[in-house]
């Protein structure tokens, strides 16, 4: 080589190490830096890495985010403290002589480690395989091609790829959310049999080849979805029972505990199991209650770098789902309970102080079942802080105006535009509602209020007939009797302190709410001459 052209070498080696140092800082500086509460994310999975420092959440590619090929697959996002968050970072990518869809979603991607690597259990459909089933009234088109893969990396941000050219779960079934857990030295998988196949959905466990390439044993059903008392039928595809999303906890008396998803009275909810053998075997006995039923649900556990044990899950159900962090704890009988929620961008977190707490009404935590009506910021230099949020857009102005039943007016609570608060009592008790908000005439002065995602028949229809254009705080409940309310009808009934949410919504659209308050003294009255 001439001296000229060791020169010429060296030249374009400087050159194409700057254009790469160049490249991986914009690839950077182009990387979201983002809330969680601007996050779009089901079935969310965190994974807390000591050895980076780092928390990583798993998702689908939602509108192919992260995904410069346009085709679905999986994406994670990074965090140091769980509520700032850059990404989606793409870790494996359909196509490529993959036998899944390139176009339908991936499901409840979630990774663990496993000697010295890290492995992605994750859910594929192909529309275009049509299983068999035996059940009426099911169409043929919703029974497809639906497996758990396990996908392997040597780092948590990938990329992943399969540990088998074919799924983990039976071919012939419709299967998903798989997860992997630990008994005795030996490794298993743990999932859900799809209920558009079976109708009464179930979850099944399987032992693992040791380096998770494939089943060992054949699947033993662990429980069916009807063995828990709090599940309901969902109407679709012919109706059915949901098994989802089963995480796996030990409490301190040893006994093993298991959390999963299905629908209850108020929507999608997690609930809770524990094995009487106290192995994945079981038997395993169903808790009567819901931990959460919010319209949230697909659970994930994992303890944060300063010990305190987590679970996350999506809610809602459907519309802006974002994922929702939950603090929990042991009972005196080894279930889990719920502690606190951790605000979404550390939201206003109320505190109830010696039974009277108030909160203004933009504070809210969370928007939800917007897509008709919404709740949107106002200012008004009456209102308290000079804001107030009103439900719009209002199209019933007047009693003439025509009423359309799930557009403008909803009589059942819950359905539309919903407005839900963080607020810690320390106080159980009967609370009192008041609200200060403001009506114009008869068609724009009742609004629902409701407790942890439930909506009691003494939340419903709060009424305003006096104040017309002014603010005015009232606690009265509208009856067939008395169209201008009842006093001392409107409370809600707190039964163990902590973390709980305050929900309001529509029940006729223009309504202005400044700010509500509530209170164990059934015999307060705010005065409606100041703010």
């Amino acid at each position: 080589m001439t001296l000229y052209h060791l020169n010429f070498y060296k030249i374009m080696r400087t050159k194409l190490l700057f254009f790469i140092l160049f490249f991986q800082a914009t690839v950077s500086l182009c990387q979201n830096s983002v809330k969680r509460s601007q996050i779009y994310i089901r079935d969310p999975y965190i994974l807390p890495d000591a050895k980076s420092g780092n928390y990583y959440m798993y998702s689908s590619s939602y509108d192919y985010k992260g995904m410069p090929g346009k085709r679905m697959g999986v994406t994670v996002y990074k965090s140091k403290d769980l509520e700032n968050w850059t990404g989606p970072f793409k870790v494996f990518e359909t196509g490529n002589g993959f036998w899944a869809d390139t176009t339908h979603g991936c499901w409840a991607p979630e990774v663990h480690e496993y000697k010295g690597n890290y492995f992605l259990f994750t859910t594929f459909t192909n529309r275009s395989v049509q299983l068999k089933h035996q059940l009426k009234n099911r169409p043929d088109s919703a029974v497809v091609r639906r497996a758990t893969v396990v996908l392997k990396s040597n780092s948590p941000e990938g990329p992943f790829w399969p540990v088998s050219s074919k799924a983990e779960t039976p071919p012939e079934w419709m299967a998903l959310d798989g997860t992997l857990l630990m008994e005795d030295g030996k490794t298993y998988m743990v999932f859900c049999r799809e209920w558009i196949q079976v109708k009464d959905g179930t979850l099944e466990m399987a032992q693992l080849k040791s380096d998770l390439s494939g089943l060992l044993t054949k699947p033993t059903t662990l429980f069916k979805a009807t063995a828990a008392p709090w599940v309901t039928a969902l109407d679709l595809h012919g109706g059915g029972f949901v098994t989802d999303g089963p995480a796996f906890y030990k409490n301190k008396k040893g006994q093993l505990l298991m959390l999963w998803s299905s629908f209850a009275k108020n929507g999608y909810a997690v609930g809770q199991a524990v094995s009487t053998s106290g192995k994945l075997k079981g038997a395993w006995k169903q808790i009567a209650a819901p931990l959460f039923d919010g319209d949230g649900g697909h659970p994930s556990l994992f303890k944060t770098f300063d010990g305190k044990l987590m679970m996350s899950i999506h809610q809602p159900n459907k519309g802006n789902i974002r994922c929702h962090l939950f603090e929990l704890s042991e009972n005196k009988n080894g279930l889990l309970q719920i502690q606190s929620e951790l605000p979404i961008d550390a939201k206003p977190l109320a505190y109830e102080k010696e039974g009277y707490v108030e909160m203004e009404a933009e504070d809210f935590a969370v928007q939800t079942k917007d897509e008709t009506r919404k709740w949107h910021l106002q200012t008004n230099d009456s209102a308290s802080g000079k804001k107030y949020m009103m439900i719009l857009p209002d199209t019933r102005k007047t009693h003439g105006d025509s009423l359309y039943n799930g557009i403008n007016f909803s009589n059942k609570a819950g359905e539309m535009a919903v407005l839900t608060y963080n607020i810690n009592f320390a106080s159980t008790g009967r609370y009192y509602v008041w609200v200060r908000a403001m009506s114009t005439g008869s068609e724009d002065n009742s609004v629902h209020v409701g407790l942890n995602g439930n909506w009691p028949e003494t939340g419903l229809r709060m009424q305003w007939c006096q104040g017309k254009n002014k603010w005015w705080w009232e606690s009265k409940q509208r009856t067939q009797k008395e169209h201008c309310g009842v006093p001392y009808q409107i409370y809600l009934d707190i039964e163990k302190p902590g973390l709980h949410t305050i929900q309001f919504s529509m029940r006729e659209d223009g309504f202005r709410m400044d700010k509500f308050l509530l209170t164990t003294n059934r015999e307060f009255k705010p005065k409606n001459q100041t703010n």
